[in-house]
């Protein structure tokens, strides 16, 4: 590999590689026309590379700003998806939570209707039950007066209702 030619207008060197030359002809000379402090490595003349550094630093720098303005709208696009998600179950929550007191109210509603009913029919059962009672008495009753008027003779002369709730009877007069 040959030498790059070093520049003289106070430009930067880099070192990139120079091989090591252990020629022995006995010259002396070891083909360093350079001066003798850099003795590792080739002068390479970097002009070029600050235009290539510079764009390989501003390209990243513009493609990381393409990537933020790229993951910013995938984000805020996710944002949206997620607060219409949020809102659309928020109201299908608040929904549900009117209905519930509505729910409510109509299900206490008809267990004060059927407590009702259940009053009415504990109410009338004992006072049917009364009045089958009496009506059983008031047969039982016109039975027995029928028996006595039998083993008596007597012709049956009372009136069999008397309309006012007690048993057709008649006073003890006879001696049963």
């Amino acid at each position: 590999m040959g030498e790059a030619p070093r520049g003289g207008c106070g430009r930067l060197s880099l070192v990139v590689w120079r091989p090591r030359h252990n020629d022995n002809s006995g010259s002396g000379d070891n083909h360093d026309n350079h001066d003798d402090n850099n003795k590792d490595g080739m002068d390479v003349n970097t002009g070029w590379w600050w235009p290539v550094g510079s764009a390989a630093i501003v390209g990243a720098a513009m493609g990381a700003w393409v990537m933020q303005r790229i993951a910013r709208f995938r984000h805020g696009r996710a944002l949206l998806r997620a607060t219409d998600a949020l809102q659309t179950q928020n109201a299908s929550l608040t929904d549900q939570l009117r209905a519930a007191p509505a729910r409510a109210q109509a299900e206490l509603e008809q267990l004060r209707q059927a407590h009702k009913r259940r009053l009415q029919a504990a109410q009338a059962e004992p006072l049917a039950a009364c009045a089958r009672a009496e009506q059983r008495l008031m047969a039982a009753y016109e039975e027995l007066d029928r028996l006595r008027r039998q083993v008596a003779g007597a012709p049956n002369t009372e009136p069999s209702d008397l309309g006012d709730g007690f048993a057709p009877t008649r006073p003890m007069r006879d001696g049963m």
